[in-house]
Parts: C-alpha cells; sequence; structure tokens
C-alpha cells in the first residue's frame, strides 16, 4: 500500500513538472519581445512549488534558454544571501542547484564559490560542478579545471571530458599541463592536445614525450603524433616499436602505419613474432589496413621461424582477399609456380581449416572443388 502511494506521488510530481516546463516552452516561443517572455517565464516559475524550482535548477539536461529563468526565479524566490549560503556548503543537488543559479545570474561573481566546490565538495558536488564548467564558454572556467586536472581531487576522466568538450578553443591553458611533474596529467593534456593540432610547439614536446618515463605517456604521443599526420613522428614511432612496455609497441605499430604507410610493412610484419598477443594483433591490423597491396610485404613472414608470425602473416593475406584470389586463379587459371608455391606456404600456416574454408566460397565447379578440397602438402624429402 505504501509503496503504490509513493509511486503515485512520483507520477503526480512527474506530470506536474512537465505542465510547467510546457507552459515554460511555450511562453519562450510566443512573441518577439525577449525580456517579457523571459519575465513571463520567471513568474510562471515563482507560482510552482519551491521544491520544483530546486530540481530544475539543478538539471543540467535542460535548454539553456530554459536554464537562465530557471536561474533567475530560484535566486528571485529563495533570495541571494540563502542561495550563496547553501552554495557555500549546503547539501549535494541543493548546493549544485545554488551554484549553477548564481553562476547563471551573477556570473564572474560566483568563481570563488565554484572553486570552493571543486576544492571541498563532495563527489556529487565536485562532479556536477565539472560539468557545469564545462558548459560555461568563460576561459577562467577552463582554468578552473584544469587546476582539478593537476589536484586529482576529483575524477581526472571527467574533468577531460568536460575540458574536450568545452565550447571554444583553449590550447593555451591545457597546453602548460604537458609540462607537469605527474605522469597522469601529462597524460590527460597529450590526449587532450589531439584538438589543437596547430598549436606552437606541440610536435617538438610531443616528440620528448614519446620517450616520457611513463609508458601511459608514451603511449598517448604516439596516438596523438598519429593523429596530427606530421611525418616527422615518423622516426620515433619506428623507435617506439622496441619500447618495453606491449601497448606501446602495439600504438606505435598503429601510429607509424597512420603515418609512413605502406612504407613501414616489413618494419611492422616484424611485429607478427611480438611476444605479446595485444602486439601481434596491432601489427596484423595495421598491415590490413594497407590492404592487398601489402602482400609481397607479408608473404615472406610465411616463411617465418616464428609459428606466430606465420598464422598472422597467413591471417592478413586471408583478411585482405590475397588468399583467396590466389585460390581462385589456382582453379581457374593457367599454373603458375610461384603461386603454388605460396599456397603451399599458406596452407601450412593457415591450416586445413582455413583452406578449406576459403575454397568453399570459389565460384568453381564442384569436380574441381572436389579436387582441390585437400590443402597442397610439402614435397617429399
Amino acid at each position: 500500500m505504501v509503496g503504490g502511494a509513493l509511486v503515485l506521488t512520483g507520477r503526480l510530481r512527474f506530470e506536474r513538472r512537465q505542465r510547467i516546463l510546457r507552459r515554460v516552452e511555450t511562453l519562450l516561443s510566443t512573441g518577439t519581445d525577449d525580456a517579457r517572455r523571459q519575465a513571463a517565464v520567471v513568474e510562471t516559475l515563482l507560482a510552482a512549488p519551491s521544491s520544483l524550482v530546486w530540481a530544475l535548477a539543478a538539471d543540467s539536461s535542460l535548454a539553456p534558454e530554459v536554464q537562465r529563468p530557471v536561474a533567475a526565479a530560484l535566486v528571485r524566490g529563495v533570495g541571494r544571501e540563502r542561495i550563496r549560503r547553501t552554495a557555500s556548503a549546503g547539501t549535494s543537488w541543493r548546493r549544485v542547484a545554488a551554484l549553477r543559479a548564481l553562476t547563471l545570474v551573477e556570473g564572474g561573481s560566483a568563481w570563488s564559490l565554484l572553486s570552493l566546490a571543486l576544492r571541498d565538495g563532495s563527489a556529487t558536488v565536485g562532479g556536477a560542478t565539472v560539468t557545469f564548467l564545462g558548459q560555461v564558454n568563460h576561459r577562467y572556467a577552463a582554468e578552473l579545471l584544469t587546476d582539478a586536472l593537476r589536484s586529482g581531487r576529483l575524477s581526472r576522466s571527467r574533468v577531460a571530458t568536460a575540458l574536450e568538450r568545452f565550447p571554444t578553443a583553449i590550447p593555451e591553458v591545457i597546453a602548460p599541463l604537458l609540462w607537469s611533474e605527474e605522469a597522469l596529467v601529462r597524460y590527460w593534456a597529450v590526449t587532450l592536445m589531439r584538438r589543437y593540432p596547430s598549436a606552437p610547439g606541440l610536435y617538438d614536446r610531443l616528440d620528448e614525450l614519446a620517450r616520457d618515463e611513463s609508458p601511459l605517456v608514451r603511449k598517448a604521443s604516439l596516438v596523438t603524433l598519429a593523429e596530427l599526420g606530421d611525418a616527422r613522428g615518423t622516426s620515433v614511432a619506428r623507435t617506439c616499436l622496441a619500447d618495453g612496455v606491449p601497448f606501446v609497441r602495439a600504438h606505435a605499430a598503429r601510429a607509424l602505419g597512420a603515418l609512413e604507410g605502406l612504407g613501414c610493412a616489413s618494419a611492422v610484419g616484424a611485429l607478427l613474432s611480438d611476444r605479446d598477443w595485444w602486439v601481434r594483433s596491432a601489427a596484423k591490423q595495421t598491415l590490413e589496413s594497407f590492404g592487398p597491396v601489402a602482400a609481397p610485404w607479408v608473404i615472406p613472414f610465411l616463411v617465418h621461424s616464428d609459428r606466430f608470425a606465420r598464422n598472422g602473416a597467413a591471417e592478413v593475406l586471408q583478411n585482405t582477399g590475397v588468399y583467396e584470389q590466389l585460390l581462385l586463379e589456382e582453379a581457374t587459371g593457367r599454373i603458375d609456380r610461384y603461386r603454388r608455391d605460396v599456397l603451399l606456404l599458406l596452407a601450412q600456416a593457415g591450416g586445413p581449416e582455413m583452406w578449406n574454408i576459403r575454397l568453399a566460397q570459389l565460384p568453381i565447379t564442384r569436380a574441381r572443388r572436389s579436387e582441390m578440397e585437400r590443402p597442397p602438402s610439402p614435397p617429399s624429402p
């Protein structure tokens, strides 16, 4: 019985909220005098229950044109002094609502309260403040966010997301973080600077950070260098192919593929025999991104001493369509000794299952398929 009453109460509150929001939207779309429309919305909200206005003020999903009159109604209905007290030390969502309302109504005078919320607020208050600051198109909001990124008091990934989505370009605010003494700050700075490829001195700093003591920073630097598309990054990526950390080698392979293209096929192919599965996978994906034209660089790995390299090369040739094309030519074309040798190596590296799967897909006669249904065997000694 109690549960049913709670559900009913919640439903009624939701319907009341929706009615008021529809009324607000209607008022905002009626007439041409913006000041008059805003005043009408504020009066409508002042007539609503105070608890509803508080809840609306804390809702970051409302459209910007709705947020401002909601903020004005809350400040006017509750009073500036009470709002400021709540914004300084209120509990969870009410503090968030007060902070948002003061910032939207008073602007710069609320910066100190926002800074305080980032420093000593709960995870709820701090996280909501981060999200809100990411929507405020003001340099000081970006500076508060970078301070939060440095301090690490709040989730750095959440702060970084707010900075990445910041309404305007802020490379000059983020770039100093590239010289932070803390590795995680450098990591996020490198990641965020992908948005600003033309920032002065960025390539030189990334070149240094690709040799950073932190593997996370090295990895992020390789990814950003690849996105910059600066050919100078190829030498850095080639060096990192021999990095001592597997995920750095993997990202080096991908970065080199993006920066150098087919010219790096042999260097990346050497990673097909890497001891780490992640690196081998990255090498295969990079080689496959070049398409069938990579075949001359991949085929030699079919005779590699390492079985992982042989199998990886066979997978690349299969996934790029080279294997199937060779099978089709073998089934329908003239005898070619080189092609037969390559197919023999592919059959040995990929095994009978891979051979038969591809063979079944060929548009050839049943008799010819039956003739080829067993992969060629190596010659007798």
